[in-house]
């Protein structure tokens, strides 16, 4: 069953989406250039050295490329695979803390999670980095089952030094949430089983080695950009976005749709009936609120916030659930808690299909009319599904139906949907357009920085800060292009007369209620190229 969903929430139509701007093309781009330069060691991007996450992920996504080219499955492959990693690990810690029943429903929680899936479908490192911190999780919690902490204790710093070489100083998730769990249960021995001082050792020797020849190599240059501008100025808010301090509890609970109502019962339900659970299970759901609370509280303490930081805590929040609904179907005295959230779940299912209607409706291509019909009849049939479930068979049965409701909404997006939304696919049509028409020309970027221009065009892109410096651009000597938004193209034609000929545009989609119910469109010009060569647009 849980094979299943991951099949279709994770691999479905994997490669037939455009890389997703700016990071996945930066990686993708970065591994193809390493096996093209034969340099496995430095990461290259636009013709420079790429200092800003650590090496493994590359690594991860190479054999992929090597075999299967430089495409959007290639890059993607490694982070599906790494996502379904979680997804067994995820059940795996369940059937420890909570038994069986509540572990695979644990797992189908988090298979179907909105931004748990979303990021299963990107060459990001968020996956990989997360794959690595649950098995250090999972390795300490099998430390914790002996007094001396086993061979387990070995395992789970082997992990978290992966996860350091994979997404840096967040390695240390795992690490402070089992030293937070002892702490807060007064568990001392716990931190003599985690064996704090040679596990460090272990992990930095794992982690250690590439920055320190990455530094050797490019000096300065590598610690800037790597220490000060990755962590420092993350940290600060310089980088990534300085938000308010209640920043995640507007956006959170979007991330764990459709089980979201289900997680904040589970919370209620708990606040009343955690005293009177069995001592191990008690035991366990201390460990999952102090992940839950604890990933939260750390990345709200930065001031540089990003929804997907949060990705660690989702397993955990899918454990709270998936014993929420096992108990739902033994305890028949609190299902209230469970029927009212199953309430709010029927509500949303049908507004998701008419708010996707109302977007697929009004595209461009004539050939979106019947994908505009088709998921808001999936999502109504499947809240018919979870109804009469939940009615005849119970809480489980009607959480099988969710899940599979949203697997096959989400394999049916990811195959028919997206492929299909030209707004969605700006960049790759660009670049085929100049690759046509302009191949050998200099190519620059004003106003917006495409990391996937230069993935697509396999050509190195001069970024441009000014309207004068664009315009300069085009009249230099030799043939040019430059792609830059829509609204700015007036601007640098004034600037440079009769050296500005458009080639080609991409539609930028705008997904705003507004858009979506109003006379504004939700499609628009996005970016465009010109170039200097008048022969190139006939």
């Amino acid at each position: 069953m849980v094979a299943g969903v991951c099949a279709l929430t994770l691999f479905a139509g994997l490669g037939r989406a455009a890389l997703w701007e700016p990071d996945e093309a930066r990686y993708a781009e970065a591994t193809r250039q390493m096996l093209a330069r034969g340099d496995f060691l430095t990461p290259w991007y636009n013709d420079a050295p790429r200092f800003e996450k650590p090496i493994l992920f590359y690594w991860m996504q190479l054999p992929f490329v090597a075999a299967l080219g430089s495409t959007e499955l290639a890059a993607r492959l490694p982070v599906a695979l790494s996502a379904s990693g979680c997804v067994v690990l995820t059940w795996l810690i369940g059937a420890r803390l909570f038994g069986a029943t509540a572990a695979w429903l644990a797992a189908l929680v988090l298979a179907t999670s909105f931004r748990f899936v979303m990021f299963a479908h990107q060459g990001l490192t968020d996956i990989p980095a997360l794959l690595f911190e649950l098995i250090a999780l999972y390795a300490f919690l099998r430390a914790d089952a002996h007094s001396s902490g086993g061979v387990a204790w070995v395992a789970a710093w082997v992990a978290v030094g992966l996860a350091g070489m994979t997404k840096g100083p967040v390695a240390i998730i795992p690490v402070a949430i089992w030293m937070a769990f002892y702490a807060l249960r007064r568990e001392w021995s716990g931190l003599r089983r985690m064996r704090l001082l040679p596990g460090s050792i272990i992990a930095l020797a794992i982690a250690a080695p590439w920055p320190i020849y990455m530094t050797a190599t490019h000096g300065r240059r590598f610690l800037d950009v790597a220490v000060m501008s990755e962590v420092v100025a993350r940290v600060r808010g310089q980088v990534g976005g300085s938000r308010g301090l209640f920043y995640y509890v507007d956006v959170w609970p979007a991330d764990l749709l459709p089980w979201t109502p289900f997680f904040l019962a589970a919370l209620v339900w708990l606040a009343f009936a955690n005293r009177g659970l069995e001592p191990g299970t008690r035991r366990g759901v201390s460990l999952a609120l102090v992940w839950f609370a604890g990933v939260i509280a750390l990345f709200t303490l930065s001031k540089a916030k990003i929804p997907h930081y949060l990705l660690p805590s989702h397993p955990a929040a899918a454990l709270l659930t998936g014993l929420f609904i096992e108990r739902m179907a033994a305890v028949g005295s609190a299902r209230g808690l469970w029927r009212a959230a199953t309430s709010v779940v029927l509500l949303l299912l049908p507004a998701a299909g008419v708010a996707a209607w109302a977007l697929l409706r009004r595209a461009p291509d004539a050939a979106m009319t019947v994908p505009a019909a088709v998921l808001p009849a999936l999502l109504a049939l499947g809240a018919i599904g979870i109804a009469v479930a939940g009615r005849r068979r119970g809480p489980v049965a009607a959480s099988v139906a969710l899940a599979v409701t949203s697997a096959t909404t989400a394999a049916y997006a990811a195959l028919v949907v997206v492929p299909g939304l030209g707004g969605l696919q700006t960049v790759p049509q660009l670049a085929a357009r100049i690759t046509a028409t302009a191949p050998a020309s200099r190519m620059g970027q004003y106003g917006v920085v495409s990391a996937g221009l230069v993935h697509y065009t396999r050509h190195p892109v001069t970024l441009l800060k000014s309207a004068e410096a664009a315009a300069a651009f085009l009249q230099a000597p030799g043939d040019a292009v430059l792609v830059l938004p829509r609204p700015d193209v007036p601007a640098i034609a004034a600037l440079a007369p009769g050296a500005a000929h458009e080639i080609g545009v991409g539609t930028r989609l705008v997904v705003r209620l507004d858009r979506l119910f109003g006379d504004r469109s939700p499609f628009e010009d996005g970016l465009v190229a010109l170039t200097n060569r008048p022969h190139a647009t006939q």
